[in-house]
């Protein structure tokens, strides 16, 4: 019974641990904005998501809040640290491996369910446990079997809009797999969850 009641004071320790650093991630972001920036409520908005989201945020879930911001805003966000992807809104600064090992541990203790085990020069794991907010709060975005880290996605989402620019189809430079961490079949599936269709030829 005593372990017990040591083990929930340490829980409760933890949970309110988790909600201070919360509040402080969200004034920390807007502290050093414009003023003018602290007051749209688009970028309040999106600070808040941020803090809630432990610095990564699905862009579509994100996507009002965004087009209510105007480009000097956009612009201003950036000069703080909050990079917009086509496929998150996230912070470069928290996916280092200590912060990552920080979001996780609060997401868990948060949510009550494990943490996954990122490694700390992991840019892409395999997708495992299959929970894909573990992974979000370890900086890292789920593409059918396989994680990607939040910039790294964001990479490959850039260079395949370049190979598919030309509107003809198009094979996968071998430099992708270093600067994705994965194998060529591994890379085959994630670009085909990011919405390409692999031909009988390789192409797609």
């Amino acid at each position: 019974k005593m372990k017990l009641q040591v083990l929930a004071a340490i829980l409760v320790t933890l949970y309110t641990l988790a909600v201070s650093l919360l509040f402080l991630f969200q004034r920390n972001l807007m502290y050093p904005a414009p003023q003018e920036l602290r007051e749209t409520p688009a970028a309040r908005g999106l600070a808040y998501q941020l803090g809630e989201g432990l610095g990564l945020v699905d862009a579509k879930a994100t996507g009002e809040l965004i087009r209510g911001l105007t480009l000097v805003q956009r612009r201003s966000l950036d000069h703080l640290g909050v990079r917009f992807g086509r496929l998150s809104i996230f912070l470069p600064a928290l996916l280092k491996p200590r912060p990552r090992r920080l979001t996780g541990l609060l997401w868990s203790v948060w949510n009550g369910r494990p943490a996954v085990q990122a490694q700390d020069a992991a840019i892409s794991q395999a997708f495992e446990p299959k929970d894909v907010e573990a992974w979000r709060a370890c900086g890292f975005i789920a593409l059918k079997g396989w994680c990607l880290r939040a910039d790294k996605a964001e990479d490959l989402v850039k260079r395949l809009n370049v190979l598919a620019a030309p509107g003809k189809a198009f094979t996968l430079p071998p430099e992708l797999c270093p600067e994705t961490g994965l194998t060529s079949e591994a890379l085959k599936d994630v670009v085909a969850a990011l919405g390409y269709k692999e031909q009988a030829d390789g192409t797609f």
